[in-house]
């Protein structure tokens, strides 16, 4: 084990709702909107299946090797050159999406808050309290999302609450108006964000609960996610109507709606400390699963020292990730859902089918499996 830390099935739940939660809190209801249009709200609950599928994928790989992470154990059914190969494909996968995220963090912020303010600037501090976060380990990373998880969710439903007197249900329109296609073709990029819950096959081994435990707090995350998808995306729906596919940030706007007895106006600020607050631990959560990662695919003994070569390195990535903020919003709304679904979903899903045509279905008597 690179980390002697372990962290609780519950500090897991919050862990994978806030990854997923940070991508999907500004954007998600305008990507839906762009293709599932004012069916928008259904795409989840159809996408939905793409997150227990991972799920179950991340808890049946783990009951093969209750000892390794998916790097460790991808040697094992792939032998050494191809699990090195699968595992260098995943590192690298995973650095380039946290530069998008540390991308995305960086631009919204100079965006809305700092536009007198060099991105380079903006991106570097949130890179050295993430790198500093990542180096206390799994421990510290799990108490500081039941630190702020809580909190995050209280000032959402707060936000939602108050847009209520805003709400128009009449922009509703009735389900399915137009056939199911729109909504389906909405769901592709929350299975993405489902897929997003794979995360959790670098992080079992280090959960103390037993299985039954870890399987229920994983779905409580899943269902986390699916409830604050549909709600954003009805609540989006009700207050835009047919111009949310063309809201930058759907939810930042809706809360210049806000204005409660003539003084409570302009809760942007409550949606900026939810957003950051979960894009902190986003960040830091996946930068540790790199480094982690990349420690166990070189064979070192400790993962702290690569924690801030790769740190710089993501954000040299960051800044090469798109010229502007228009090609990276396309980005992330055309290429990055196809790109995440390739190796958070058919990757593992090929891992488990190699595992079981060459040991079975089920693990004997609760060893790791040999090849």
């Amino acid at each position: 084990m690179l980390d002697q830390g372990r962290i609780s099935a519950q500090q897991l739940s919050l862990l994978l709702y806030s990854t997923v939660l940070a991508t999907v809190i500004l954007q998600a209801p305008a990507i839906m909107a762009k293709h599932a249009e004012r069916d928008l709200y259904l795409s989840p609950v159809w996408a939905a299946f793409a997150g227990l599928l991972v799920i179950w994928l991340s808890m049946a790989l783990h009951r093969y090797f209750p000892k390794r992470t998916v790097i460790g154990y991808s040697s094992v059914l792939l032998g050494r050159w191809g699990g090195r190969l699968l595992g260098s494909v995943l590192l690298f996968f995973y650095l380039h999406i946290n530069s998008l995220n540390l991308r995305q963090y960086g631009e919204f912020i100079v965006g809305t808050v700092l536009p007198r303010t060099p991105l380079l600037f903006v991106m570097g501090c949130m890179m050295l309290v993430c790198m500093y976060a990542a180096s206390g380990g799994i421990e510290s990373i799990g108490r500081a999302s039941q630190m702020f998880v809580p909190v995050v969710v209280v000032l959402l439903l707060i936000v939602l609450l108050l847009l209520i007197p805003d709400l128009d249900p009449k922009l509703v329109p009735p389900i399915m108006e137009r056939g199911l296609k729109p909504s389906l073709m909405g769901s592709i990029p929350a299975q993405s964000w489902y897929s997003e819950l794979f995360l959790m096959a670098f992080l079992l081994p280090y959960v103390s609960d037993p299985e039954k435990v870890i399987r229920r707090s994983s779905l409580y995350a899943f269902l986390g996610v699916l409830a604050t998808l549909v709600l954003t995306g009805i609540w989006s729906l009700m207050l835009f109507g047919n111009t949310v596919s063309r809201q930058m940030y759907p939810l930042m706007s809706a809360a210049e709606y806000i204005s409660l007895a003539g003084f409570l106006q302009h809760l942007e600020a409550l949606i900026l400390a939810v957003w950051i607050s979960v894009m902190f631990i986003k960040i830091t959560m996946i930068h540790y699963v790199v480094c982690l990662g990349a420690a166990e695919w070189l064979r070192l003994s400790g993962f702290r020292q690569l924690v801030v070569p790769l740190g710089f390195l993501t954000l040299v990535f960051a800044v090469w990730a798109a010229p502007n903020q228009q090609e990276l919003a396309g980005f992330l709304g055309s290429i990055v859902p196809m790109y995440g679904l390739l190796v958070r979903l058919v990757l593992p899903l090929l891992l488990w089918a190699a595992a079981a045509v060459f040991h079975g279905r089920r693990g004997r008597g609760g060893q790791e499996l040999q090849p």
